[in-house]
C-alpha cells in the first residue's frame, strides 16, 4: 500500500468522526468547530475541565481536541481515570499549545498525548492530524478484534478436531473452519499415504458447507516426489523461525 492509498484512508476515516473540543474561550471552540464540520466530522464544544471529562463519558468520541490550559488540570489524575473507564485507553487526544511552543507540557499527560498543535491553527494541519490519529486507533481496534476473533476460531477447530479420531472427519472439519477464519477463498490440503492414514486430497471454496475430497490423490508413482517436494517447501517457510 503506497502513501497515498495510507493518507487517502486516513481522510476518509475522519468523516463522521465525533471530536470534542475543549478550550477556555468560547470564540476559539467555535472557529475549531467550523473548521471540523466544513471537513465532515461533527464536534462537541466544551470550556471547562469537569465538562470535558463528562461529554467524554457519556459520548465516547472518536478523539479530543484539547487547549493546554484545560488539559493541565487532569495533570495528576489522569492515569486514574484511564484505569477506571477502560475504553478511554488508546483515545487520540490533540493538545492545542501556545504559539511558538511556549507551554510545558506536564509529565502526567504525556504518555495520554497523541499529536499537538501549535496556534495559529492552520485548518489543513488540523485536519491532517486529527484524522490520522483517527485512523491509527481504528486500525488498531480492527486488529485487535481480528486477532480475537482468530483466536476464538481456532480454539473452536481444535476443539472439533479432538472430537474424532476419524481423519476424514477432522479435515471435513478443519478446512471449511480455517478458511472462513482466515478469510481465504479456496484451500487446498494433501495427505501423504502413511501407515496410520490412507492418501487423501481435498479442497474447499468459499460458499461451500463442507470440504471435498475433489482430487485424487497421488500415486504411488508420485507419492515419494510429491512428499519430498512438501518437505522442502515446508522447510524454505519455517527457516526463518528458526533461532
Amino acid at each position: 500500500m503506497g502513501r497515498k492509498d495510507v493518507v487517502g484512508q486516513d481522510e476518509t476515516a475522519g468523516h463522521g468522526a465525533l471530536a470534542v473540543i475543549a478550550s477556555p474561550s468560547l470564540q476559539d471552540c467555535a472557529e475549531l468547530e467550523a473548521h471540523l464540520v466544513a471537513e465532515g466530522l461533527s464536534a462537541r464544544t466544551v470550556t471547562s475541565p469537569e465538562a470535558l471529562l463528562e461529554n467524554v463519558l457519556a459520548i465516547h468520541p472518536d478523539v479530543l481536541l484539547v487547549d493546554l490550559s484545560i488539559a493541565a488540570a487532569y495533570a495528576g489524575t489522569l492515569g486514574g481515570i484511564v484505569a477506571e473507564h477502560a475504553h478511554l485507553t488508546g483515545l487520540p487526544v490533540i493538545l492545542l499549545l501556545p504559539e511558538g511552543g511556549g507551554g510545558t507540557l506536564p509529565a502526567g499527560l504525556a504518555p495520554y498525548v497523541s499529536d499537538v498543535v501549535f496556534r495559529p491553527v492552520r485548518p489543513a494541519e488540523l485536519l491532517h492530524r486529527l484524522t490520522a490519529a483517527i485512523a491509527r486507533r481504528r486500525r488498531h481496534q480492527e486488529q485487535r478484534a481480528s486477532s480475537a476473533r482468530l483466536r476464538e476460531d481456532m480454539r473452536r477447530i481444535s476443539a472439533r478436531i479432538r472430537a474424532t479420531n476419524d481423519p476424514v472427519v477432522m479435515v471435513d472439519q478443519f478446512l471449511p473452519a480455517v478458511g472462513r477464519a482466515l478469510g481465504a477463498h479456496h484451500l487446498a490440503l494433501q495427505v501423504f499415504d502413511d501407515d496410520r492414514v490412507a492418501a487423501r486430497s481435498s479442497t474447499w471454496s468459499s460458499g461451500e458447507v463442507t470440504a471435498r475430497a475433489s482430487l485424487a490423490g497421488p500415486s504411488h508413482l508420485q507419492q515419494d516426489s510429491a512428499l519430498t517436494l512438501a518437505l522442502k517447501l515446508w522447510e524454505a517457510a519455517t527457516a526463518g523461525f528458526r533461532a
